[in-house]
């Protein structure tokens, strides 16, 4: 039982990742067509959410030693 919650968990991360990830490649390819600077699809919510997942491990890394 626990590998099968394991595996639902990781599945999970997967699926969640994989829509973030195309929600900020659609706000990218938006900006670009739409000729906006380059740092507008970074002050998007879904590149906010990927900005912050980014910094937690650097945080986490260097506030724990």
């Amino acid at each position: 039982m626990p590998l099968f919650l394991s595996i639902i968990k990781f599945i999970s991360v997967i699926i969640a990742s994989v829509l973030i990830g195309r929600w900020f490649l659609s706000e990218l390819k938006s900006a670009q067509k739409n000729q906006k600077p380059w740092y507008v699809p970074y002050i998007s919510i879904p590149g906010i959410i990927i900005i912050i997942a980014i910094l937690i491990p650097v945080f986490m890394k260097y506030f724990t030693n």
